[in-house]
């Protein structure tokens, strides 16, 4: 039974974004934006999107065309960096120590990535190129965190032979 347990995947051990790889493929040199809040993170593989064609003479379909579904990901940041900030978002960072302030873009910029995602125990996942938004949520008060919460679009990464994500053993993830 132990040996099933290993197919288990669960938990969130850090979760690591970073530069795409100079020539297209996963980047090497990824860091956590900070702590992720308790159950936050997602991974929405949509289903393919199915289109049959149907005849006249028989009632079902000669051909089926499919349309990968997309990918996303999405989790909060409890304590973000300014940093994190431009490093998803962009915008820029003005002063320094205590007077430092990030300043938002005027436009969205979509800011493209590499990411990991590595579990408690499991498999983890690797995404070559991701397109990320970031944006403030939460109440602000006492009994709740506002916290930065990352959107991601998975896409095909510009490296020839490169997959759009991997999913490793989580022993195979390199340690941020």
């Amino acid at each position: 039974m132990a040996q099933d347990d290993k197919k288990i995947t669960i938990g969130l051990a850090a979760i690591n974004i970073g530069a795409i790889a100079p020539d297209g493929g996963m980047g090497t040199d990824l860091m956590p934006l900070g702590y992720t809040q308790i159950d936050t993170c997602q991974l929405n593989f949509a289903e393919d999107t199915v289109t049959p064609f149907p005849v006249e003479e028989i009632d079902m379909p000669v051909y089926v065309q499919r349309t990968k579904g997309d990918s996303t990901i999405v989790f909060q940041v409890a304590n973000p960096s300014l940093e994190a900030l431009v490093k998803v978002c962009g915008g820029e960072i003005t002063g320094s120590g205590d007077a430092a302030v990030w300043n938002a873009p005027n436009q969205a910029n979509g800011l493209e990535l590499s990411m990991e995602i590595i579990p408690q125990q499991g498999f983890g996942f690797r995404f070559p190129r991701v397109s990320f938004s970031g944006r403030f949520v939460g109440n602000v008060s006492k009994n709740n965190l506002t916290t930065f919460e990352v959107s991601g679009q998975v896409m095909q990464p510009t490296k020839n032979g490169v997959a759009p994500y991997t999913v490793v053993p989580k022993a195979t993830v390199p340690a941020a």
